[in-house]
């Protein structure tokens, strides 16, 4: 975990909370295992969508899943705030992070990514963007593990793509990991985007 430590250590604006960095791991990319057990290997990392504390519900339901429409960067700002504070005072001697997969958007196709990348910015502005990224073909294969094993479906792969309700025609645009990396990037700059594979962190793990 030394890589994300080294990462984030200068905090690069101040606000009444600031997040140091977003690990955006798209789907199946052990995103999950990272928010249970890998960024809690390093007790300088708090992690404010802490699955044991239910911060994730709320991060998740007020910040992921929030009406575009009605979403206020400052009130959330202050509601989380409070939050994480009563959870642990301290917080704000340690580096802050936000690992959640479901800022890579809709879990099939992608969809509303940039409007979270937007909203992360607008919330807590400069911070550093860490984007996991699998071989296109394994992931369409986990993908359609899940589906089955989820008990979502039992259709057969291709006929999965042609399902318009499942928009899984859909599914390689996600794919297309340059889109949301790029953007990142515009964002945030080209030096706070670091993009790993999923391969090399398997790897290291074995």
């Amino acid at each position: 975990m030394d890589v994300f430590v080294g990462l984030v250590k200068q905090r690069l604006t101040e606000s009444a909370m600031k997040i140091d960095f977003f690990h955006i791991g798209y789907h199946k990319t052990a995103s999950t295992w990272l928010q249970l057990e890998g960024f809690k290997t390093n007790p300088d990392i708090f992690m404010c969508n802490d699955a044991r504390t239910e911060l994730d519900l709320y991060f998740v339901n007020e910040f992921v899943k929030a009406d575009e429409l009605c979403f206020d960067a400052g009130q959330f700002l202050q509601a989380f705030s409070a939050i994480i504070t009563a959870v642990d005072s301290d917080y704000s001697s340690r580096i802050m992070g936000v690992c959640e997969e479901n800022l890579s958007g809709h879990y099939w196709h992608g969809g509303g990514e940039r409007l979270l990348l937007d909203r992360i910015s607008q919330t807590f502005g400069d911070t550093k963007i860490i984007i996991s990224i699998r071989n296109q073909f394994d992931m369409l294969n986990s993908l359609y593990a899940n589906y089955v094993k989820a008990g979502a479906g039992t259709k057969s792969f291709r006929r999965l793509l042609d399902d318009e309700s499942m928009l899984g025609s859909m599914v390689f645009r996600k794919l297309c990991y340059h889109r949301l990396i790029e953007y990142a990037e515009k964002l945030f700059g080209t030096n706070n985007v670091m993009v790993f594979a999923y391969e090399e962190f398997a790897a290291d793990q074995g």
